[in-house]
Parts: C-alpha cells; sequence; structure tokens
C-alpha cells in the first residue's frame, strides 16, 4: 500500500517553539506506532510524505528505520515564478510562493498516488490535505493522541478503497 502521511509541523518536534521534551517524544511515539499498526495490516510498499518538520519529518524517519522507501514532495516554497505563484514576501524581505503547500499537497495525491492517507495534529495545511484527500475519494484517517484511534483495520480492499468505504467519515 501506498501511505501519504502528514501533519503540523510541531507535531513530534522537539525542537518547536514551546513544546517540552517529553510531549514531542509521546508524539513521536504516537506516529510510529500508527504507521506500525498501518504497516502491519497492509504492508506500506511506499510512504510518501511532504517533507516538512514534524509529523511529515516522523513519518520519513519511521519509513527509514522500517525500511519501506520514501517518495518525498517537498514545498517548492521558492519557485516564485511557477505559473500561479502567490508571491508574498517574508518580514526578512524574501519572497516566496505562499501557495507552494497546497500546490506541493496536490502533487502527493497526483503523482504519489497514495491508497491511504494519515492526518496526524495539524493546522490550515493539514486540513487542507484532508480534503484534498478526502475529495480524491482516499481512505482518510484523522489521527491523534488525545481522541479514540479509528479501527485501522477497516475500509482498505485490495489496492484502492472499495466504493463503500470511499464514503466512510473521517474520525
Amino acid at each position: 500500500m501506498r501511505v501519504v502521511a502528514f501533519g503540523g509541523r510541531d507535531f513530534g518536534n522537539p525542537k518547536a517553539k514551546g513544546k517540552k521534551i517529553e510531549e514531542a517524544r509521546h508524539e513521536y511515539r504516537f506516529v510510529f506506532g500508527i504507521l506500525d499498526t498501518v504497516h502491519e495490516i497492509y504492508g506500506i510498499t511506499k510512504m510518501i510524505v511532504g517533507r516538512a518538520t514534524g509529523a511529515d519529518s516522523v513519518a520519513e524517519d519511521w519509513a527509514k528505520k522500517r525500511g519501506v522507501p520514501v517518495e518525498p514532495y517537498p514545498a517548492r516554497w521558492d519557485d516564485i515564478d511557477r505559473p500561479g505563484a502567490v508571491v508574498k514576501t517574508t518580514r526578512g524581505g524574501k519572497k516566496y510562493d505562499a501557495a507552494a503547500g497546497g500546490v506541493r499537497n496536490q502533487r502527493m495525491i497526483n503523482e504519489g498516488k497514495p491508497d491511504i492517507a494519515i492526518g496526524f495534529p495539524g493546522g490550515s495545511g493539514t486540513a487542507d490535505m484532508i480534503d484534498r484527500c478526502k475529495s480524491a475519494r482516499i481512505q482518510t484517517w484523522k489521527v491523534s493522541p488525545n481522541e479514540n484511534v479509528p479501527d485501522l483495520s477497516e475500509g482498505v480492499a485490495g489496492n484502492r478503497v472499495s466504493e463503500k468505504e470511499r464514503y466512510r467519515k473521517v474520525a
């Protein structure tokens, strides 16, 4: 199974501002536990990530430690000449493409062709990716260490999601 994993830049990131090391370790282990469970049930053959800090980096670390190939899709923030780029300027005066995150998210779906999407806690970029995955009818699980985890053994048949399960509500 091809899996795309994503989430917030602070999730599992011990360098995030205000993050306690114990909290980051707990989140890191949570990501590993979820991915280990999915791997045990379905056999992850490819880990698709956006290569951002936080949940993306933890998922990539999991894949490397488990011998699962990684397919990275880093956002191209510096590509301000891209057609459709939304050019903004940082406080430091550097120009960037503010739409690069959404473009990357769509590339992970279109080019990565995931069978399963796993969203860890995050903000607007994570919500955008969840919406995109659901619109693409990819089996999507939103998981959090602070909530009940959905039954990860239900809903995926073969290489694509069954028609019935495509409309399963994300937990």
